[in-house]
Formats: structure tokens, sequence, C-alpha cells
């Protein structure tokens, strides 16, 4: 049997979500895919909070955790080097960080909404993401903090280069999760033993698009699997109905104890959904994912090359010659 070449057909997308079909592969793959979305796709994050002023009701650590939890555009973190492997500075600097300045003053008796908003960002190409909000959609930003009259928050925050198994700060989504493709049998003997008025009540216990009944043909239409196989109203009613029918008819003995529906799974196709925090578009998060993937296997590929070769490492107890 030859090595499967996996597949990805794209279902769905939008802005923020996408829904893709992973085939030919197995679920060690797309196991793997998943944890790589979520802990190795590199975004940026505000890593550093330097208060100048904080008369807030909130404390600076506080604050500080929330700042950081403010998902920023990514698009460009590519062009961002790691802080800690940076050799142009020894703190941060323009090619390893991005800064942002927040100064606001309270000076009316209403209470003062300090938004992600009220940003100042030194590179406009990394900057807190749009947040809609009514129906309007208007962006009012992400809130901060309130203030109250004579408050006054100013900082200065630095965002680094970082993945999510360092900190869920730095996590492109929200959601990323798959499942196998179902796949849905209707047993033909036990079915031709239902009422056209069964058969129709059946399919209308699944959700909408699931499964329909042709009354001209006398064949049920399997419109969408996934529905059929997370319906508990559709399985309720299968054992309703199969319980009718052996009260009613004789059923051959060879399917005395069959079901009136099997269903299973698929080993080689998996539905992909991610939900992004919209610091990366979700296709970049799966583009970036196979990407870092794609670099461990060659690291792996160079390893087994030299293998038997001295590395110069000859454990920990090894003790070093003067």
């Amino acid at each position: 049997m030859g090595a499967r070449k996996p597949g990805v057909e794209i279902l769905e997308l939008k802005e923020d979500t996408m829904k893709f079909m992973l085939h030919d592969t197995d679920s060690s793959f797309a196991n793997a895919l998943r944890r790589t979305i979520i802990s190795d796709v590199p975004t940026l994050a505000i890593d550093l909070v330097e208060f100048e002023n904080n008369s807030s009701v909130l404390s600076d650590e506080f604050l500080a955790h929330r700042l950081g939890l403010i998902p920023l555009i990514s698009s460009r973190v590519n062009d961002f080097k790691d802080n800690r492997e940076c050799q142009n500075c020894h703190t941060f600097c323009n090619e390893c960080s991005a800064e942002f300045r927040l100064s606001k003053t309270c000076t009316e008796n209403e209470t003062l909404n300090v938004t992600s908003k009220d940003f100042f960002a030194q590179d406009d190409t990394v900057k807190p993401i749009d947040a809609d909000d009514g129906e309007e959609g208007d962006n009012k930003g992400i809130l901060i903090v309130k203030l109250r009259k004579n408050q006054e928050l100013k900082l200065r925050a630095i965002a680094k280069k970082g993945v999510g198994k360092e900190h869920a700060k730095w996590a492109p989504v929200s959601v990323c999760t798959y499942w196998p493709e179902p796949v849905v049998e209707i047993n033909p003997v036990l079915s031709a033993l239902l009422t056209e008025n069964e058969k129709t009540e059946w399919c209308d216990s699944c959700p909408d698009g699931g499964i329909t009944f042709n009354a001209m043909s006398g064949d049920f239409e399997l419109l969408d699997a996934t529905k059929v196989a997370q319906s508990k109203d559709f399985k309720e009613k299968s054992e309703e109905l199969l319980t009718k029918i052996h009260d009613r008819s004789q059923v051959p003995a060879e399917h005395k104890y069959a079901e009136l529906v099997v269903q299973s799974f698929r080993d080689d196709r998996f539905y992909f959904y991610i939900e992004t925090t919209r610091a990366l578009a979700p296709e970049m998060c799966v583009q970036a994912a196979i990407d870092v993937l794609r670099e461990k296997i060659n690291t792996i590929n160079k390893a087994l090359e030299n293998e038997g070769e001295d590395s110069g490492y000859h454990g920990l107890g090894a003790q070093a010659e003067y």
C-alpha cells in the first residue's frame, strides 16, 4: 500500500472561522495538526508593561494580564525576530517587538471607559483587533478599565513574538477541533417495514438538511451524515420505531437483533473547525501550522541521516577536559 498524501478541502471560510475536510490521512496526523495550530503558530502579544501612573481601581499586575490577552493583528509576525534571540538589543527593539502607549485621564463626573482603541501604536500594521459591538457593528474597542474623576492611567506596552504553548495569550485560535467523518447506514429490510408517515416523521426528527424521504421513489436521501450522527432526537426516534416494528411485524430471523440505523466513522477523513482570535486569518493559521510540522519533520530527517555520528554530547556525566 502506497504512502498517503493528505489533502485539504475547504468547506467554509469566513473572516474568523473556517471549516475544512482533511482527507487521505489518519487520526495521528489530524491531532498533530490540531495541536500545532493551538500551540506552535507564532503571534504577537503584549509581554511587557511599564506603568508611569495607575490610579485606577485595578492593580498593575491585573492590568498587565488584561493587556496581554488583547489580540493583536499579527499578519507580519514572521518579520519579527524572537526577542530572546535578537542580537540587536538587550531588552527590545523594532526588529523583535512593537511598542504601544496609552495615556488617559478622567476629568468628568461620568465614568470613562479605557479601551484598546485608546492605544497609540508605533507600528500601524501591529495594533489591537477591531471589536465589533452593537447591531451596527461599531468598533468600540476591548474594555481595559473604567476610570472615575481624577483617576489616570499612563503606560507603555511592548508586544513580542511567541507561541501558545508558552502562554495562552499567544494562541491564534479560541477553538480548534476535529471529528471523523460519520458513516450512516439504514437497514433496508427494517426500514421497508415502516409506514410512509413513520418514514417522514423519522426524517423530520433530524435537524433540517440531514436526511429526507422521497415518497416517489420510496428511498431515503442522506444529505448530511454529521447532522444525522449528532442528532439525539433522530437516535431516540430510531429506537422508538424499531420497537414498533418488532411489536407488529414478523422480522426475519437474521435481522432480529439488527438496528434500524447503524452509525460508524471513517478513519481517513476528518472535519476541522477553527475559530480564531482574529490575530491571524484562519487560513494563515492552518498554513503556518503545516509549515511548522514540515520543519519539525525535516529536523527529524536530518537527525536520522546523522545517526551513529558523534554529536559531541556524551551525557550529563561528561567531564570537560582542560
